[in-house]
């Protein structure tokens, strides 16, 4: 493995989990299982491993298993301690994982690379990250790409609405009539002479006093189907 790929493996993301479920290998031979179990805070998480904290002093060296929940799929975990770190209150944890699968390996890589990357799984800190904005105040051009079967609002084909804000998550924008929820749309606009294109699904549409004229309606837009482009696109518009 050269340097790159290390420092590609070793890429953390930010991730909260409590689990519940850790228990101790005792190599004896066979792997056998300690009796009982116990628990461990993740905070983040990489293709090579998983960070955690517990009160538990396990050695260097130590093999355990325990289960993780990642955008609600379940993967069975088995790791190595690799370095500890410890306070006379807890430990914490480098384990490094032993023989994860494809499955595992590429979910992590996809996080690293997508919108989930930006927040945690913590949901306060979540709600917080997710919805930092930078005003953004342009005229962005919307159609409407798929409808579920939610009838209200105003159909969109090429309407040129005002977007105010920006965030990596999503946008909001302003526009003549209430817009249907749950609607996918297209969002184009121009910037330093590139045509800049998303896809989104309308969250909320409602009527705002703080509209420019003949724009009272406003929407919220959550992106969806982000690529490795759409967020570089994103990064150079927020930085």
């Amino acid at each position: 493995m050269n340097q790159r790929d290390c420092v590609r493996v070793h890429a953390r993301v930010p991730y909260k989990y409590m689990i519940n479920n850790a228990k101790l290998l005792v190599m004896t031979g066979d792997c056998v299982l300690r009796e009982g179990s116990f628990k461990l805070a993740a905070f983040d998480l990489s293709k090579g491993g998983i960070g955690v904290i517990t009160k538990e002093n396990l050695p260097n060296g130590a093999f355990l298993t325990f289960d993780i929940s990642i955008e609600d799929i379940q993967y069975t975990i088995m790791g190595m301690v690799k370095w500890k770190m410890s306070n006379e209150f807890t430990h914490r944890y480098g384990i490094e994982f032993m023989g994860t699968g494809n499955m595992l390996y590429r979910h992590i890589e996809a996080l690293s690379t997508s919108q989930s990357f930006f927040h945690t799984v913590d949901q306060k800190h979540t709600e917080r990250r997710r919805h930092e904005r930078r005003e953004m105040v342009m005229e962005v051009l919307c159609s409407e790409i798929f409808r579920n079967d939610n009838p209200e609002g105003e159909r969109i084909t090429n309407r040129v609405m005002q977007m105010y804000d920006l965030s990596f998550q999503g946008t909001r924008i302003l526009s003549s009539q209430k817009l249907a929820v749950g609607a996918v749309i297209s969002i184009q606009f121009v910037k330093n002479k590139k045509i800049i294109a998303f896809k989104g699904k309308i969250i909320w549409s409602k009527y705002t006093l703080k509209g420019i004229s003949g724009m009272r309606y406003a929407s919220g837009i959550e992106f969806i189907s982000l690529n490795v482009e759409d967020l570089h696109a994103l990064k150079s518009l927020l930085s």
